[in-house]
């Protein structure tokens, strides 16, 4: 970053992709502690940088601050989600022909979702120890800036729930919902098996079997003890759905709709490639891949996943001769 001349705001983000574009030398046994460990300085820089902010202005900013200064930032804060409504509106055709394409509804989680936390603040700190400015424009230029970022978690945030579920990213698939069903069917099963095998031990005869099936007891995450069977029974019929012939009274399956359909092939699609990649991960653990064919068939997947209606071709793979034995062992799990 300080070859390129960049500003500190930036560097960690130039930190981020470097270490994204070498993620394939830090080692798996240590990549879990480090996901943890990053998570909570990120924490921990966002709660200092949130701290500073409000005492600094509570002792310094407050008593220059005027009632029409509210109004102005009311007015700038409709002003940001404004102007960025209109940039995505503006950009909105490019973006939906390249990368990962855009719609409507991705974009309008774009704007309500803006993230202005952190950084503003950063900035706003820096330009608050800025001497070229004079001590009101700096001590105004803070109180706009903080009160934008307190105004978006207190807007932005509290609804941001309720604008995916309007847009329709909270619909959960009838395919994702008869996977997680069967998941937790194979779970009980598995409990109750083991369960079976405790009973015999001498040591847990008096133990409370009823109150430990009730905590064990595992239904899909889309139910709630208000209503759990109702739903249960929705969800069985998501399994084997019959309708009764208008001739003969037949019981018939009933034919899945397009968009069921379509639905039903990208989850099995998403499936396939995560299965593949902890795949990839495993063999890389044991040795059985290296660090450049790891990477090269991680974007693969990546790059691939992107693309509707694409699976991983041999014709896909150019990689060195070298590199090969690992490349068709990798691609064993896929085929």
């Amino acid at each position: 970053s300080s070859g390129i001349n960049a500003e500190w705001p930036l560097r960690p983000g130039l930190f981020g992709c470097i270490v994204n574009m070498n993620k394939m030398n830090i080692s798996p046994e240590i990549e879990k502690f480090l996901n943890k460990f990053w998570e909570q300085m990120g924490y921990l820089v966002n709660t200092i940088i949130f701290l500073l902010t409000g005492v600094i202005i509570t002792y310094s900013c407050l008593d220059i601050i005027e009632w029409v200064d509210v109004v102005y930032l009311l007015a700038l804060y409709l002003g940001v989600s404004v102007s960025r409504s209109f940039m995505l509106i503006l950009f909105h055709f490019v973006l939906s022909k390249i990368g990962y394409g855009s719609t409507w509804q991705s974009a309008s989680v774009l704007m309500w979702g803006a993230l202005r936390g952190a950084v503003s603040l950063a900035l706003g700190l820096e330009v608050q120890h800025n001497t070229g400015f004079c001590k009101k424009m700096r001590h105004k230029i803070l109180f706009f800036v903080s009160g934008i970022v307190v105004l978006t978690l207190l807007v932005n945030s509290t609804t941001f729930n309720k604008v995916l579920y309007l847009l329709g990213f909270c619909h959960v698939s009838k395919a994702k919902k008869i996977a997680v069903d069967t998941a937790a069917v194979r779970i009980m099963k598995s409990m109750t098996e083991q369960l079976s095998d405790i009973k015999k031990r001498h040591t847990h005869t008096d133990s409370n079997w009823a109150e430990i099936k009730k905590v064990c007891y595992v239904d899909t995450i889309y139910n709630v003890d208000s209503d759990l069977k109702e739903n249960r029974s929705e969800i069985e019929k998501l399994h084997n759905e019959v309708t009764a012939c208008k001739g003969c009274s037949t019981k018939v399956p009933v034919p899945l709709t397009k968009a069921e359909l379509s639905e039903f092939y990208d989850e099995s699609r998403n499936r396939v490639f995560k299965a593949f990649k902890i795949s990839l991960w495993k063999q890389f653990d044991l040795g059985l891949l290296s660090k450049p064919a790891l990477r090269f068939l991680d974007d693969t997947c990546d790059q691939t996943l992107d693309i509707s209606d694409k699976f991983i071709e041999l014709s896909d793979i150019e990689f060195k001769k070298e590199k090969s034995t690992d490349c068709d062992s990798a691609l064993i799990p896929l085929l």
